[in-house]
């Protein structure tokens, strides 16, 4: 039987450069950029936030990674999802911005609703990048506790391994 919870001290390190990574993504204005820059950063957004995810869960392998492990996971998956979301309506937007005529003649009379419908569009983005930043900075301390709380419990080894791979993430 081998330990499978051998490179947790790795994973730990990935999923914390890939979360910090995120939340500087996050800082970037992201109201009133153009639609291309918002996909952009939604874009990076998902894929640090994934690539996130995938190494808390296997940090978690092998080893009771404890409760707050699990709920830094399930967060990191709720950013993840309304990531997606605002992506979504990021998409949306552009498509209306792309082609009204479709909507317009499908529309008839109700036409001047295709406006409304993309400025719609645009605020719900980013009200659900305004909510991930309040939901980012609520979890700060929580956070750092938690780091803490992993750090002491490796092994002056493992603890190597971590400062090599966060330094190589």
């Amino acid at each position: 039987m081998f330990d499978i919870s051998i490179n947790r001290a790795v994973h730990l390190a990935r999923r914390d450069k890939l979360y910090m990574r995120a939340r500087r993504v996050l800082r970037s204005p992201f109201p009133g950029q153009s639609l291309p820059k918002r996909e952009k950063l939604l874009e990076t957004l998902i894929d640090l936030l994934g690539e996130a995810e995938s190494e808390a869960e296997s940090a978690l392998r092998g080893r009771n990674g404890g409760s707050a492990g699990q709920n830094m996971l399930k967060f990191i998956e709720l950013l993840c999802d309304a990531a997606e979301a605002a992506y979504a309506m990021v998409g949306h937007e552009g498509l209306m911005e792309e082609d009204k005529n479709f909507l317009k003649v499908f529309m008839g009379s109700e036409a001047r609703g295709v406006m409304k419908t993309e400025a719609s569009y645009r605020r719900s983005a980013d009200e659900i990048m305004d909510g991930v930043r309040v939901m980012v900075a609520a979890v700060d301390e929580a956070y750092r506790r938690l780091r803490a709380s992993e750090w002491s419990s490796c092994s002056r080894g493992e603890r190597e391994r971590y400062r090599r791979a966060y330094k190589a993430a």
